[in-house]
């Protein structure tokens, strides 16, 4: 209609004096304040296309951001290869906060206004945005205070750089969830899915795989326990332990995903723990001791009683499985590997500690394990087409 054509007029007017009179730094904000303004005009007044009016400017404000962020990817993509990023690969963290964060308030103010009826999915998107928009200024501030510039930095703080990125991308994550659960936000919630997805997504290919301290030289620390090694793998646990505590749809599906990824967790850093105890901050360097050898098996053996411990106490078979197979492995260990080292009565004398050991830790496997298996009792019992009374 001529109404619709008059208002579409307004806003295209509204877009340009805006190209022509904001600083090129600021015409993402700028864009995404139209889009907010249009976004609460629509809250109000319906049949003027304010709705679709306000989303084009929020699309226009993102698209400015191209000649940033896509120059930024470009700079991170080499990591997921095992490359190291270097601060001075990436832009400057002012630009980063005006061009690319600061636009993040007014979207989020969009999805929190969007017009009752509306697609979710708008809401979803504008959040994602948002999100996506402070994990970066995230990223580059982390990166900038570091500041690592060649490799002898990154052994020396790489490891503790990267901890810190992973954990305050948790932390956002826990405070969307926490934020959307209170203000019954649904696109809140799911923005706090997409840091938490980046998060997990960064510990699991950064942190386990391609940057592991074990396999790529990082210091991590020199005093036992006390050092990096407990914030990079054991605050993972607890994120993953109170997001399952939310009890939110979103996630609840995802808890056996977050049980194994626990799991893993907690037997990595005792391992590494261990590793770094006789090696001190650069737990790839040395040989592996006798001593250590033992202790690695002691560990994953106490680890594994461990997980029995917590199957039983909640009444997780998962748990109670993990731990039989990690039992499993760990007297495969010691029979095939660590006794092989040994001599004369100190060989005896381990088989048979070992063996009163499994004794014991049979019975609690034959108990809790594999005890739940028994078939419910019946109150009756078919024989030949009749229902015959079960004889107790």
């Amino acid at each position: 209609s001529q109404r619709l054509g008059f208002a579409w007029a307004g806003m295209a007017s509204a877009t340009l004096a805006l190209a022509v009179i904001v600083d090129l730094s600021l015409l993402p904000f700028a864009l995404a304040v139209e889009g907010l303004v249009l976004m609460l005009l629509a809250r109000r007044y319906a049949g003027f296309g304010l709705f679709a009016q306000s989303l084009t400017a929020a699309g226009l404000s993102v698209w400015q951001t191209a000649d940033l962020l896509l120059p930024l990817a470009a700079a991170a993509a080499p990591s997921l290869a095992g490359q190291t990023v270097y601060a001075a690969d990436l832009p400057a963290l002012r630009d980063v906060a005006i061009i690319l964060a600061l636009p993040a308030l007014p979207l989020v103010a969009m999805a929190w206004f969007c017009p009752p009826g509306r697609d979710r999915r708008w809401r979803v998107a504008l959040s994602a945005a948002a999100a996506v928009a402070v994990a970066t200024l995230g990223y580059v501030a982390v990166k900038t205070l570091f500041g690592i510039e060649g490799p002898v930095e990154f052994v020396q703080r790489g490891f503790f750089e990267r901890a810190i990125i992973t954990q305050s991308l948790f932390a956002l994550g826990a405070a969307a969830f926490w934020t959307g659960s209170r203000v019954r936000q649904d696109a809140i919630i799911r923005a706090g899915l997409i840091l938490t997805a980046a998060a997990l997504a960064r510990l699991i290919w950064f942190d386990l795989l391609v940057f592991n301290p074990m396999l790529v030289a990082q210091d991590v620390g020199r005093w036992p326990l006390l050092n990096g090694l407990l914030p990079a793998y054991g605050l993972p646990i607890l994120w993953l332990a109170a997001f399952q505590r939310l009890r939110l749809p979103e996630l609840m599906r995802l808890v056996p995903v977050a049980k194994a990824l626990s799991l893993a967790l907690i037997l990595v850093l005792a391992l590494a723990l261990v590793r770094q105890a006789f090696h001190g901050g650069l737990i790839i360097a040395g040989a592996v001791g006798t001593a250590e050898l033992y202790t690695y098996s002691a560990v994953a053996l106490a680890t594994a009683v461990g997980f029995l411990l917590w199957g039983v106490v909640r009444n997780d078979q998962m748990v109670r499985m993990a731990s039989l197979g990690l039992m499993l492995a760990a007297i495969a260990k010691v029979f095939l590997y660590d006794a092989s080292a040994l001599i004369g009565l100190w060989r005896i004398a381990a088989f048979a500690g070992l063996g009163i050991c499994l004794l014991g830790i049979s019975w609690l496997y034959g108990r809790y394990v594999f005890g739940d298996r028994k078939e419910p009792p019946s109150e009756a019992r078919e024989t030949d087409g009749a229902v015959v009374p079960s004889a107790d």
